[in-house]
This record gives C-alpha cells, structure tokens and sequence, in this order.
C-alpha cells in the first residue's frame, strides 16, 4: 500500500465537505436552539428572582399591614374600656345619685307618717283623757280647754 497524493487530498477534500454539511446543517442549528435555551433559562431565573423578590416585598407589606392593623386594634381596644370605663363610672354616679334621691324621698315620707302618726296618737290621747276625766269626774268639760291643757302636757311628757 502505497500512500497516493491524490488520494489524501480527496480525503481531505472529502472531510472538508463533510464537515462543512454537517457544521452548517447539524452543528449551526442546534447551537441555535441551545443559545435560545440559554436564553429562556436566564429570562426565567430572571423572572423567578424577580417574582421572589416581589413576593418578598408583598410579605414585608403584609407584615406591616398587620403591625398596622394590631396597633389600630389595640387603640381601639383600649379606646373601648375607656369609654366602658366611663359609661360604668357613669352609670354608678347615677344609681348613686338616684339612690340618695330615693333615700331623701322614704325619709321625707317616713317624716310625714312619723308626724301624721304623732298626731293621731295625741288626739287619740286627748279625746281618751277626756272619756276618762268625764267618767271620773262625771261632768263634761269645755273641749278646747281640756284639748290645750292635755296637749301642753303631752309636748312636755314627749320632749
């Protein structure tokens, strides 16, 4: 076997072709589709880093928003007992005033009844003395008078 001249350059003439087809129809293309790939891959890491970013800033809003919603919970929650307190302080001024009203009122009508019943026990009296001095003594007196006499009596026995 000889080595031929001519035959290497067809060889390599031959690979040359070769090569060239398959660069151009294999090697071109699927460079093409593995760069747009590529691409996809780096617009999606791209776009899940900003949508964790963005998730990130919804959770710092949230987070905030409930800190915001707690403090104006925890005012309003202490504006209610206050005014629960108020009312409550309210309401026990008032039962207390009322109470003292009625108090006043029953001692009033206690005086009244006290006085009322003073008085009919003296004219009671009176008019028994008198039953008693008359059957005693056998002669009617004069009314008014004997009334004076046992009422004066009375007011000093009562003093």
């Amino acid at each position: 076997m000889d080595i031929q001249l001519p035959q290497i350059i067809f060889q390599v003439i031959n690979f040359g072709v070769v090569m060239g087809a398959l660069t151009y129809l294999l090697y071109k293309p699927i460079q093409k589709l593995m760069d747009e790939r590529a691409s996809r891959i780096v617009e999606g890491q791209s776009a899940a880093e900003a949508a964790l970013a963005q998730k990130a800033n919804l959770d710092e809003s949230k987070r905030k928003i409930e800190r915001e919603a707690e403090k104006k919970a925890a005012i309003l929650i202490e504006e209610a007992a206050k005014k629960a307190t108020e009312i409550k302080r309210e309401a026990v001024e008032k039962a207390r005033v009322e109470s003292q009203a009625e108090t006043s009122k029953l001692k009033d009508q206690w005086q009244i009844e006290k006085h009322q019943l003073t008085q009919d026990m003296r004219q009671e009296m009176i008019r028994a003395v008198m039953t008693v001095t008359q059957k005693v003594i056998g002669v009617k007196l004069d009314e008014k008078t004997d009334a004076k006499l046992i009422g004066d009596e009375l007011s000093k026995l009562m003093k």
